[in-house]
């Protein structure tokens, strides 16, 4: 079982790559791994500007964009 840091960690990896569906995927894994708490507000962010940004690269505008509209409203 793949911890949080690791599964975003594969997700940059495959990102750099231009493996952005795999990467998505890892990206999304890992978020669902991360406590919707105030604990892990940053680690939740960053994750989701990591989704937002590798749905740009798919070219999933509209997509990216809600995501990057979601990461203001989480602080």
């Amino acid at each position: 079982m793949q911890s949080v840091n690791e599964l975003c960690e594969k997700g940059n990896s495959l990102s750099e790559v231009g493996m952005y569906q795999e990467a998505l995927s890892c990206f999304k894994h890992a978020l669902e791994k991360t406590p919707e708490t105030y604990d892990y507000e940053d680690e939740r962010v960053w994750i989701l500007v990591a989704i937002g940004d590798t749905l740009f690269q798919l070219q999933q505008y509209s997509n990216a964009m809600e995501l990057f509209l979601m990461t203001c409203s989480v602080r």
